[in-house]
C-alpha cells in the first residue's frame, strides 16, 4: 500500500482536477488532537451541494469510510477522487496512531528502565548506612518453612576478627584483592567440572553478600545477571569493610539464625566479640551447608573442615581494612 504525507493529500485535494466544475474546491484536515477526520466543503453545482455550504462533518474511525461514501454520487469522478482522498487519509490517520502507540510504548519502556536503575542504586546508598534488618531469605524462611528469624544487628568492631579471617579462609581467600568476582577460582571451577569431578561455586563474598540482602534464592540467569549487577554496585558503592560487616550480619548461619550475633549467642552462648579462633573456624565450615551442619554440635566432617580452616587462616593471615572509612 502506498503511503501519503498530510501536505500530499493537501495538495492533491486542491488540485485544478478537483476545481474545474467547482468554485471552491472541499477541504480535507486529520485532526490528531481531536483523533478524527475533518470535512469542509465549500461548494456549487457539484456532487456535494446537497452539504450545507461551509459547514464541518466530523468523522470517527468507524464512520469515515462510510458515512463519506455515501454523500457524492457514484457516477461523479470528483466524488470517487475526494473518496480517494479521504481513504488515504485514513490511511495516514492509521500510521499516525501506530507512530502514538510506539511513542507511548517507549515511554513506558523507559520509565521502566528508570524506576530500575533509580530504585536498585537507592537502595545500595541506602544500605550503605542503614543496618541490615531483613533480608529476602529470612522472609523466605519465615513463611515458607516456618523457621523462626534470629537476627540482631551488630558493628563489625562488635565482631572477633577471626570470625572475618575464618570466612575469607573457608569461602573467598581473594576477597581483599579482586573487585566482587574471581576469576580465578570461576576457572578453577570449570575444570574441575569439565574433568568430571564434583561441581562446586566459585561466588565471592561479595557475591554472596549481594544475592543475600537484594535477591531471592534459586537458579537462573536472571538471577545471577542480577546478582552480578548488584555485586558491582556494592564493590562501588559500600566497599570491602561494608560488605563484610553486611555479610557478618545476614548470613545464614543456622536454622532460622542470621548472622554473627545470633550464632555466637545460640550456638556458643556468647558474644560476637569473644567468639573463639576454633568457634569461628567452625562457623565457617558450616557456612556452605548451615542448616544441614551445626556449628554448635559440630559432626566429624565439620571438625575436618575446621583443622582445614585454622591452617589457611595461618596462611593468609590478618584481614585489615583501611582505618577510618569502610571500604
Amino acid at each position: 500500500m502506498t503511503s501519503f504525507t498530510l501536505s500530499e493529500i493537501a495538495e492533491e485535494a486542491f488540485s485544478p482536477k478537483h476545481s474545474a466544475s467547482t468554485s471552491r474546491s472541499p477541504l480535507l484536515i486529520f485532526s490528531p488532537e481531536r483523533d478524527s477526520i475533518l470535512f469542509f466543503t465549500a461548494t456549487d453545482n457539484s456532487a456535494y451541494n446537497q452539504m450545507p455550504e461551509n459547514k464541518i462533518y466530523e468523522f470517527g474511525r468507524e464512520t469515515a469510510k462510510t458515512e463519506v461514501a455515501e454523500r457524492p454520487s457514484p457516477q461523479s469522478e470528483e466524488a470517487g477522487q475526494t473518496i480517494d482522498t479521504i481513504n488515504l487519509l485514513s490511511h495516514e490517520k492509521r500510521l499516525y496512531n501506530f507512530a502514538a502507540v510506539m511513542k507511548k510504548l517507549r515511554r513506558i519502556i523507559w520509565g521502566i528502565i528508570i524506576f530500575f536503575f533509580a530504585s536498585t542504586i537507592g537502595a545500595v546508598v541506602v544500605y550503605r548506612f542503614v543496618p541490615v534488618s531483613l533480608t529476602p531469605l529470612m522472609v523466605v524462611r519465615h513463611f515458607r518453612d516456618k523457621a523462626p528469624i534470629l537476627h540482631k544487628w551488630v558493628t563489625l568492631e562488635r565482631i572477633s576478627p577471626d570470625l572475618v579471617q575464618a570466612v575469607v579462609a573457608s569461602e573467598d581467600n581473594r576477597f581483599m584483592t579482586h573487585h566482587g568476582f574471581d576469576g580465578q577460582a570461576i576457572e578453577q571451577a570449570i575444570e574441575e567440572a569439565r574433568d568430571g569431578g564434583r561441581k562446586r561455586g566459585a561466588s565471592t563474598i561479595s557475591q554472596q553478600t549481594a544475592k543475600n540482602v537484594f535477591l531471592w534464592q534459586g537458579k537462573s540467569w536472571v538471577r545471577k545477571g542480577l546478582e552480578a549487577y548488584f555485586t558491582v554496585l556494592i564493590e562501588l558503592i559500600w566497599g570491602k569493610e561494608r560488605i563484610m560487616e553486611v555479610y557478618l550480619n545476614s548470613i545464614e548461619m543456622g536454622n532460622g539464625i542470621y548472622g554473627a550475633y545470633a550464632v555466637a549467642k545460640y550456638h556458643f552462648h556468647t558474644t560476637p566479640a569473644r567468639l573463639t579462633r576454633s568457634q569461628c573456624a567452625l562457623i565457617a565450615a558450616s557456612l556452605p551447608n548451615p542448616r544441614r551442619f551445626d556449628s554448635g554440635n559440630p559432626s566429624a566432617y565439620l571438625l575436618r573442615r575446621e583443622g582445614a580452616i585454622l591452617n589457611n587462616m595461618d596462611n593468609i593471615g590478618p584481614i585489615r581494612f583501611k582505618k577510618g572509612k569502610k571500604k
